[in-house]
């Protein structure tokens, strides 16, 4: 019997690779939150259950200030008290 002749096309999955970073209050405990390419801190800020008060920031690993809707990076955030408000 013949074998079939391959048609040179194949199926394959589309995998999203799930990056992972930690984000949580400067004193307290760090969350690591599964995020995607295209993700915001604000994404996760919510996956964490967390929320930003007045006079609150959120800085990465370095202490650079970054805004909520910066795209995620595989780091540390700390949501911390700026100094013009708190």
């Amino acid at each position: 019997m013949p074998r079939r002749q391959n048609s040179g096309t194949r199926r394959t999955r589309s995998r999203t690779k799930i990056k992972k970073a930690e984000i949580g209050r400067f004193d307290g405990e760090l969350k690591t939150v599964g995020f995607k390419t295209g993700d915001t801190v604000q994404d996760l800020l919510d996956k964490a259950g967390l929320y930003l008060s007045s006079g609150e920031e959120v800085n990465d690993e370095r202490g650079n200030t970054v805004e909520p809707t910066d795209k995620a990076k595989e780091t540390s955030y700390f949501i911390v008290g700026n100094v013009k408000n708190g």
